[in-house]
This record gives C-alpha cells, sequence and structure tokens, in this order.
C-alpha cells in the first residue's frame, strides 16, 4: 500500500513533468515563427500580411478551438486527446514544408496546427487541474513554464537550420522534435486513477471551473431546496458530492425529490436551474453581456492582444530590415523567453500577494509597452535592442496571463468560467486581426515606425478601457 501511494505521488509529478514537455516542443514552434518569417516571406515572394496572418491565425485557433478541444475530451477522455493533439501538430508541421502557395500554410500551420496544439493545452491542463485541485496555480506555472523553456531551447537552434537547411527543411525538424519528445510524454499523462475508471465524472469534471472551494468543503446537507445565492453550484458537484445525512449524491437527491437548484439575482427571477441534468445558462449570458464593465473588459483585452501580435509574428522581420545578423536575432529572441521564465515565476511566487488589484497590474503592464512600442523602431545600438527585447520578455506574461485572473476579479468567482470564455474569445479575436494593421502600414510605408506607433495606439486605448473597469459596480447575481 506504501508502495501505491509513492506511485501516486510520482504519477502527480510525472503528468506535471510530462506536460512541461509538451508546452516546450509542442508550442515551441509557434513561438519560433517570428524567426521564420522573412525566410518564408522570400521564399513564396508573399506580403508581410500574407506570412504576418498566418502566424496569427495559429496563435489564434489555438485559443478558439476550446469548443472542439471539449468534445473530443468529451467523447475519447484526455489522454487520447493530448495523443491527438500531438500527430495533428506534427503532421501539420511536417504537410507545411510542402506548401507551395500562402493559402496552403493558412490551413495547415494557421489553422489546423493552432487545433492540434489547443487539443494538447486543453486536456493536458484538464489532468494537471485534476491531480494538484488545491494547488492549481503552482503547479501550471511549473507546467506552463514549459513554453518560455521551449522557446529558450529551440530559438537558436531554428536559426541554425534556417540559415544551412531553409525554412521548409525546418518544418520537417521541427516535425520530428514533437514526435521525439511529446508522443512518450502523452503517453505518461494521465488521469487519476479514481477518474480514469468512471468515465461520467471525468466528463462531468471537463467543465468544471468554480474555484477550489468546493473540494475542500465536499461534505453538504441538503433539505428541501438547495439554496445557492452566494455561489453557483456545478453539475459535476451535483454528482460527486454526498449528504452526511443518507450517503446520496445531490443530483440523486434532487431528482427524487423533484425539487430545484435555483440562483436568483436581485429581483429575484431564477438564473440557474438544476433538475436531474437539465442546466440554463443562456440567463446568466444575457445577465452577463447586458453589463458594461463586461463589454469593456473584452475589447480592452482584444487590444491587448492585438498589439502584442505585432511582437509575436513581426519582430523577426523587424530585426532583419534594422540590419540585425541571423544569429544575433536569435539571442534577441532567446532574451524574449528568458524574461518571459523569469516574470512567471515572480508572479507564481508573489502574484496572489499584491497590495493593489490586477487591474493595476494591467495598466502598469499597458504604459511600460507603449514606452516600449514608442522607442523600439529609433534604437540602434544592441546593447540597448537587447536590454529592451528582455524587457519586453518581462512584460509578456502580463499581456498574456494577468487578463484571464482580471476576468476572474472583475466579474467576480460566480462567472468564473464566462470570464474564461470572454477572455478566450477577446484575445482570440485580437489574435485574428492583429497582424493587419501592422503589416499594412509596413506594406505602405515601407517600415515599421509606423506600425509600431499603431501598437503604443492600441495599448493606450486598452488603457483607457481598463481604467474605467473599477468605476462599474461588480455584477453579483445574488
Amino acid at each position: 500500500m506504501a508502495k501505491m501511494g509513492i506511485f501516486k505521488i510520482h504519477e502527480k509529478w510525472i503528468a506535471c513533468g510530462a506536460m512541461f514537455v509538451l508546452y516546450a516542443f509542442g508550442y515551441g514552434p509557434m513561438f519560433c515563427y517570428n524567426l521564420m518569417f522573412p525566410y518564408i516571406q522570400n521564399g513564396m515572394n508573399a506580403t508581410v500580411v500574407d506570412i504576418g496572418m498566418v502566424g496569427s491565425l495559429a496563435m489564434a485557433s489555438a485559443k478558439l478551438s476550446c469548443p472542439i478541444a471539449t468534445i473530443v475530451a468529451l467523447l475519447f477522455g484526455y489522454q487520447t486527446t493530448i495523443l491527438s493533439g500531438v500527430l495533428i501538430t506534427a503532421a501539420c508541421l511536417l504537410l507545411s514544408s510542402f506548401a507551395t502557395h500562402v493559402i496552403h500554410l493558412y490551413v495547415l500551420f494557421g489553422i489546423l496546427y493552432g487545433v492540434g496544439v489547443n487539443l494538447i493545452f486543453y486536456a493536458g491542463t484538464c489532468v494537471i487541474l485534476l491531480h494538484f485541485p488545491a494547488q492549481v496555480s503552482y503547479r501550471t506555472l511549473i507546467a506552463g513554464s514549459g513554453t518560455s523553456f521551449g522557446q529558450l531551447l529551440l530559438s537558436t537552434f531554428v536559426q541554425f537550420c534556417l540559415t544551412t537547411i531553409g525554412w521548409q527543411e525546418t518544418f520537417q525538424v521541427l516535425s520530428g522534435i514533437v514526435v521525439f519528445f511529446c508522443l512518450p510524454a502523452a503517453y505518461l499523462i494521465k488521469p487519476p486513477e479514481h477518474l480514469s475508471t468512471n468515465g461520467n465524472v471525468e466528463k462531468d469534471c471537463l467543465l468544471r471551473a468554480d474555484g477550489q472551494e468546493n473540494l475542500k468543503n465536499p461534505q453538504r446537507t441538503i433539505s428541501g431546496e438547495v439554496d445557492t445565492e452566494s455561489r453557483k453550484y456545478d453539475y459535476c458537484e451535483l454528482t460527486k458530492h454526498k449528504s452526511s445525512e443518507d450517503g446520496q449524491t445531490i443530483a440523486q437527491k434532487l431528482s427524487s425529490s423533484g425539487k430545484k437548484v435555483k440562483r436568483k439575482n436581485e429581483e429575484g427571477t431564477p438564473l440557474y436551474e438544476h433538475e436531474g441534468r437539465t442546466k440554463k445558462w443562456s440567463d446568466v449570458w444575457v445577465f452577463v453581456l447586458k453589463n458594461p464593465r463586461a463589454w469593456f473588459y473584452f475589447f480592452g483585452c482584444c487590444l491587448i492582444e492585438m498589439a502584442w501580435t505585432g511582437y509575436y509574428i513581426n519582430v523577426g522581420s523587424f530585426y532583419e530590415t534594422d540590419n540585425i545578423s541571423p544569429y544575433r536575432v536569435a539571442i534577441l529572441v532567446t532574451m524574449i523567453a528568458v524574461g518571459d521564465l523569469i516574470m512567471k515565476l515572480i508572479l507564481g511566487c508573489f502574484g496572489e500577494r499584491l497590495p493593489f488589484q490586477k487591474v493595476h497590474l494591467v495598466l502598469l503592464h499597458n504604459a511600460v509597452m507603449i514606452a516600449i512600442s514608442l522607442t523600439f523602431p529609433f534604437v540602434k545600438i544592441y546593447s540597448e535592442i537587447f536590454l529592451l527585447t528582455f524587457v519586453l520578455g518581462l512584460m509578456r506574461p502580463l499581456g498574456n496571463n494577468i487578463p484571464y485572473l482580471l476576468g476572474e476579479e472583475l466579474l467576480g468567482t460566480q462567472l468564473v468560467d464566462e470570464a474564461v470564455t470572454i477572455t478566450c474569445v477577446a484575445c482570440g479575436l485580437g489574435l485574428v486581426l492583429g497582424a493587419l494593421p501592422m503589416g499594412f502600414l509596413f506594406e505602405v510605408t515601407g517600415t515599421y515606425k509606423a506600425s509600431f506607433f499603431a501598437l503604443a495606439i492600441e495599448f493606450l486605448l486598452s488603457s483607457m478601457l481598463m481604467a474605467t473597469l473599477p468605476w462599474f459596480p461588480s455584477p453579483c447575481l445574488t
């Protein structure tokens, strides 16, 4: 029994380490796309807008394809979903090497590769959440830092491949790396034993996004109608947690008694309703979308992601136009990953202990990014570019991760799943649209100066929207 307990403990950390590897080498090629940008553009004789949209679509589809990942995981389970994601990712990288037109890259790398990455990300994150229900932030930080580590490892290697064998063969090499590292890692990620043997519980828990408070208090006494005015109950809880009185699950008790679980707004209108397996969401979304705070937050996040798309996709092309040698470009991209990793560690240790609201952290991020955007095109000394790029890396986790935490802070724990959905859609839309203004301005002016000025304006508009959020009343369903 002791050996089994030790194995279960190791199983958690094996899953966490395997997810680290999947992040590093599954996401890695996406973050190295900015290095490949000028080579693909020259090889296909395409415009900056065309090649920029390929990388933009890949990042957007990695966020917007969550419904696909949810359905696949519900039907086939977590591990099969991750394995499917690995195979799709490797196949798309391989097929992209044979692309002869930018349309081929739109489909293969821009859309399908992003879907494959999302399958890995979604199912793997669910497994980590199930293994570490009470320590989510620290464990997901360990796994998520794999993206920075992967970019750190791959940047110089990808640049070497690009200069020696070409961009098409580089795609083939990256496909082989995904198969070699990610396929074994996918086999090591398994949900906890008590969930993997019960398909219904595993499927019900896929969509749980109601925080960890319920896991600390699983015993609930039900008498008559269940009052959920203080918080909402996901159906996962209704099927999982049992009453201390008679051992029945909440769902069983409700089903046998014919009672309903209701949550009401200030006017007394039911917003959630459970009866057996029935769950009504439309009224909640109407309530959320009527609140102006949600819309200001949506467009604020969208503008942040639009501006960051320029740095994700076009920074390699900018360095080339600035006459920086390819290997120095690789070092600069590596420094972005170093700064990203350092800030993730800082946020993991101190992110929940900050003496101010997360919206203020976003405003600080936007102010720094405005200064970087206005300075970037005018810095010519390599050491200064090096320092500016490192600061850019420090800012990247604030632009990527903090909006998700901010959504929960603004909309409240009752609406955490709606907040995550709004953030994903806003970021995905920003990624789709972000490459267009930067590429268009470069095509018109021939330099990136106007493009970076446009990025500064996008960050400024986002700050104006975000600064109004504390003035709006918090949406409350009670």
